[in-house]
């Protein structure tokens, strides 16, 4: 069996408001999607890495107004590149993220900003991004 991990809430100075482990996250996801009113017209956000791990066939499993953040190869923890995602999602009704700290973090910020719900999918054990209630993000003078 594969076992996921969802973490979601609205990460506003806190921790999520609920960490999930399931070993369904199609259906579960969408089941969270529906019982929180946020199914609307989600948004993912991925890299390339993650969207080939499972982030392509989650997409289909979303409603068909979703939309897809492909932020590419070895995506940096960059303020800007948060700031470019919360352009994005600007019309979304949340944020799914799947993928690494980095990823979680740019998606926290954006969620924030745009004041949506965020979804943490993780795709590593060791990632705890999710449980965090700041996003580590570099400003264009290089600090966090």
């Amino acid at each position: 069996y594969t076992l996921a991990l969802i973490a979601y809430g609205l990460w506003i100075m806190s921790q999520p408001s609920r960490i999930h482990f399931t070993q369904d996250l199609r259906s579960e996801l969408n089941e969270l999607l529906q019982r929180h009113h946020i199914a609307g017209n989600p948004a993912l956000l991925c890299d390339t890495n993650t969207y080939a791990a499972g982030a392509e066939s989650l997409i289909k499993a979303l409603p068909k107004q979703s939309t897809m953040i492909n932020l590419g190869l070895q995506v940096k923890p960059r303020l800007a590149r948060a700031e470019d995602v919360c352009r994005q999602i600007a019309q979304a009704s949340c944020i799914i993220v799947y993928g690494s700290g980095t990823l979680t973090d740019i998606a926290k910020y954006a969620a924030f900003h745009a004041g949506i719900a965020c979804i943490s999918i993780p795709s590593a054990a060791s990632m705890n991004g999710y449980a965090s209630p700041s996003a580590s993000l570099i400003d264009s003078n290089g600090y966090k």
